[in-house]
């Protein structure tokens, strides 16, 4: 087979896996963007899948569906259901809260630790660092993960924010 020939086989292949929306999108742009062999393709394909206007109303009918759907998923999120299957046996991310029980936790020890301690050698520095560096490390992971945390449905184990 000669290399041209493959070439168009290649074309070939890639015109007839478009989708609608991109199949449409290549004969509506400038004819010098495309070989005419790929739009003679394209026209042929077209034709197959029942012309512009069947293309178009399919085109219209999926972007009806898909705003249905992001609709529906938004009210099933604002109802406390998992968006998917619209159960309500989901784990929450408990990332919201936890930073203020630990910032409460890390001044806690802050007025707590001199009062127990009033003259602290180095083990009790030491232990300060500790706790300090801890509350710290614990608070970031936290906060992290209210950021980027994500709920969880158990029922069919999908996960949004």
């Amino acid at each position: 087979m000669k290399s041209g020939q493959k070439d168009q086989n290649q074309a070939q292949k890639r015109i007839l896996a478009l989708t609608d929306h991109d199949l449409l999108a290549m004969l509506k742009a400038p004819a010098h963007e495309y070989t005419p062999f790929a739009l003679d393709v394209a026209r042929e394909e077209l034709a197959r899948r029942g012309g512009r206007e069947t293309l178009e109303a399919r085109i219209s009918e999926q972007t009806v569906q898909q705003e249905a759907a992001a609709e529906k998923a938004r009210l099933a999120i604002s109802k406390g259901l998992c968006p998917r299957c619209e159960k309500s046996d989901i784990r929450r991310h408990s990332g919201c809260a936890t930073p203020l029980v630990l910032a409460i936790a890390w001044i806690g020890f802050s007025v707590a630790l001199p009062l127990l301690m009033p003259h602290p050698g180095a083990v009790g520095i030491a232990f300060l660092a500790f706790v300090y560096g801890t509350c710290g490390v614990l608070v970031l992971i936290t906060a992290t993960s209210a950021l980027f945390g994500r709920h969880k449905c158990r029922a069919c184990g999908h996960k949004w924010r």
